[in-house]
């Protein structure tokens, strides 16, 4: 009786290895098309941050309402801006808070959108509750 010494893989050990590989490969084309949508949803919301704390910094240093929102780009002029925010930011008055040790301060709160890109729902907001001292002896109007 003659032995054969043969040597090579089996059908099954080959057909596992490409289940194998084929799994990884699946998993890595998911897991990258997740990273990319989370690296522009960041993007997006850092962006919108920004708009947003640029609002706040001038309503800070004076501006009212109005004037902040002339002078911040709107999202019907500014293609960039439109993909990225629902809406402009919403400012809204919180009227005065008076503080024994800091005195009458002018409060605002900074709304802001950013849009889903992922689906046609409404994005998530962020909001910003600011203070300024009093700047006119008059009642602050929005």
């Amino acid at each position: 009786m003659k032995r054969f010494n043969r040597s090579g893989y089996t059908l099954i050990e080959v057909l596992t290895a490409a289940i194998i590989v084929g799994v990884g490969m699946t998993a890595a084309v998911s897991m990258s098309s997740t990273m990319m949508m989370q690296e522009e949803l960041s993007w997006r919301v850092a962006v919108a941050m920004n708009y947003q704390e640029n609002s706040c910094r001038l309503w800070q240093l004076g501006l009212s309402p109005a004037e902040v929102t002339a002078v911040m780009p709107s999202t019907a002029g500014h293609p960039f801006l439109n993909e990225i925010l629902d809406t402009t930011a919403t400012m809204t008055n919180l009227g005065y808070a008076d503080h024994s040790t800091i005195g009458v301060m002018q409060g605002l709160s900074n709304k802001v959108q950013v849009a889903n890109f992922a689906t046609a729902d409404a994005g998530s907001n962020t909001e910003a509750k600011i203070y300024r001292p009093q700047t006119t002896g008059t009642a602050y109007e929005p």
